[in-house]
C-alpha cells in the first residue's frame, strides 16, 4: 500500500494524533480526497522559508480545528521529483503557497492566522465529485520501437540537473534518437573509468514532458534538432550542453576533456621565430597568442593543456604572451593578431589559421589532421 495511505492507517484506525499528512505523490493526494470524501488543504513550502515557519504551528493548530472534516497535507516542493513536478505543476511561485482541492482547487489569499485558515477549510469542506484523469495525466504504457539501458524520466525529473549523469533530450520514434542511444550506451562502455555515472531521457512522446517540447513546437525557427544531449558532471552545479555528433568516440573525448585535469607541463612558451619555425619542420605547432588580463585566455587555457595531452608527441603547443616583451609583441604585429585568444597552426613553416571550437577535442583533431598518415578523426 502507498506510504501514503499508510499515514492514514494508522492515524484513524489506531487513534494516533496525526493532523497534516506529508505529500508522496500527485495521484496519491486524489486517491486520498476519493477514498476519504474529503477536501485536502495543501501547504506548499520550503525548509528554508522564514515565512513557512512562521505558519507551521498555525497550520497544524487549524487542522485540529476541522475535527477531522477537511484534511490538511504539507508537500516540500524541492524534497522529492514527485515533489518538485506537482509544485510546477501547481504553479507555485512562491513560499508558502496554499490551495485547498474540493474537487477542483481553490487558491487560499486570507490572513495566515488561525481562525481565518479554519474558516476556509470549513467553508470548501464538501468535496465536489471529480474525475482525476482531469487532473493528471495518468500515461498508457507505450510500446518503444527499440530497447534501451536508457532510463526514460520526465523533465520536471531533471530540471534542476542534481546527480551526475548524462541526460539526453529524443524522440525513441526517431532513428536519430535510435543511433544517439546506442553510441550513448557505447561512450558509457568507453568512459566507466573516470565517468562512472548513467544516462536517462526525455522523451518526446512522453506527455508529462509536453509543456518543455510545446515551446519549440511554437518557436521552430529557434528549436534544436533533436537528439541533444547535455553531461551533468560531479560538482557542477550546471549542466554542460554537448554539441558534437553523438558518437560513442566523441562523447567519450567530451567526457575526458570534461573531467580529467590537464597537464599543463605539456604547452612549452615562445623563445623566438627562428626556434618555432624550426620546430615546425618536425610537427605541426599550434600556437596560443594570448594576453594575462584575457578572460577568454584564462578560459582557453586547461582546454589547451588538455589539447596537448590528446594529441600527443605528434604535435607541439606553444603558448605566447604578446605583451610580455619586445620579441612577442613584434612575433604577434606579425601574426596580425587583433584579438585574444588567437589560435593558428604552423606546419612546414606555413600558418593556417584555426577557427574552431575551443574544445579540447576539437583542437587536437585539428592538429592532427596535419599530421602526415594521420586520418582525421
Amino acid at each position: 500500500m502507498k506510504a501514503i495511505f499508510g499515514v492514514i492507517f494508522i492515524c484513524i484506525f489506531i487513534a494516533v494524533s496525526c493532523d497534516v499528512v506529508s505529500f508522496t505523490s500527485e495521484s496519491d493526494l486524489f486517491d486520498l480526497a476519493l477514498k476519504e470524501n474529503k477536501s485536502i488543504f495543501v501547504k506548499h513550502f520550503e525548509q528554508w522559508c522564514g515565512h513557512c515557519k512562521a505558519l507551521a504551528p498555525k497550520f497544524l493548530e487549524a487542522s485540529n480545528s476541522v475535527d477531522d472534516e477537511v484534511i490538511f497535507l504539507e508537500v516540500e516542493c524541492s524534497k522529492t521529483n514527485e515533489s518538485k513536478e506537482f509544485c510546477q505543476n501547481q504553479g507555485v511561485r512562491g513560499y508558502p503557497t496554499l490551495k485547498i482541492f474540493e474537487g477542483e482547487w481553490v487558491d487560499y489569499q486570507g490572513a495566515r492566522d488561525v481562525d481565518t485558515l479554519v474558516k476556509f477549510a470549513l467553508d470548501h469542506k464538501t468535496l465536489k465529485a471529480f474525475n482525476k484523469k482531469d487532473f493528471i495525466t495518468i500515461e498508457e504504457p507505450v510500446e518503444e520501437p527499440i530497447e534501451t539501458s536508457i532510463k526514460p524520466v520526465t523533465f520536471a525529473q531533471v530540471q534542476s540537473g542534481g546527480d551526475p549523469k548524462i541526460v539526453v533530450f529524443g524522440d525513441i520514434f526517431e532513428k536519430a534518437s535510435q543511433k544517439a542511444y546506442s553510441e550513448i550506451e557505447t561512450a558509457l562502455e568507453l568512459s566507466a573509468e573516470f565517468f562512472p555515472y548513467p544516462a536517462v531521457r526525455v522523451e518526446k512522446y512522453n506527455k508529462k514532458n509536453a509543456e518543455f517540447f510545446a515551446h519549440w513546437e511554437t518557436n521552430p525557427e529557434q528549436a534544436p534538432p533533436l537528439p541533444m544531449v547535455f553531461v551533468v558532471a560531479p560538482g557542477s552545479p550546471n549542466p554542460q550542453r554537448y554539441g558534437g555528433p553523438v558518437t560513442a568516440k566523441r562523447l567519450t573525448d567530451f567526457l575526458e576533456d570534461l573531467l580529467i585535469e590537464p597537464d599543463y607541463s605539456l604547452v612549452g612558451e615562445f623563445e623566438n621565430d627562428k626556434k618555432l619555425i624550426a620546430l615546425s619542420k618536425q610537427k605541426p605547432v599550434l600556437v596560443k597568442h594570448f594576453e594575462q588580463w584575457c578572460g577568454h585566455c584564462k578560459a582557453l587555457k586547461p582546454h589547451f593543456a588538455k589539447a596537448a595531452a590528446r594529441a600527443g608527441d605528434d604535435v607541439a603547443f606553444i603558448e605566447v604572451e604578446c605583451s610580455k616583451d619586445d620579441t612577442t609583441k613584434k612575433f604577434c604585429q606579425k601574426q596580425k593578431v587583433k584579438g585574444y585568444p588567437t589560435l593558428k597552426l604552423i606546419v612546414d613553416g606555413k600558418w593556417h589559421d584555426y577557427s574552431g571550437a575551443r574544445t579540447a577535442q576539437e583542437m587536437a583533431d585539428f592538429a592532427l589532421s596535419f599530421v602526415k598518415g594521420k586520418q582525421d578523426l
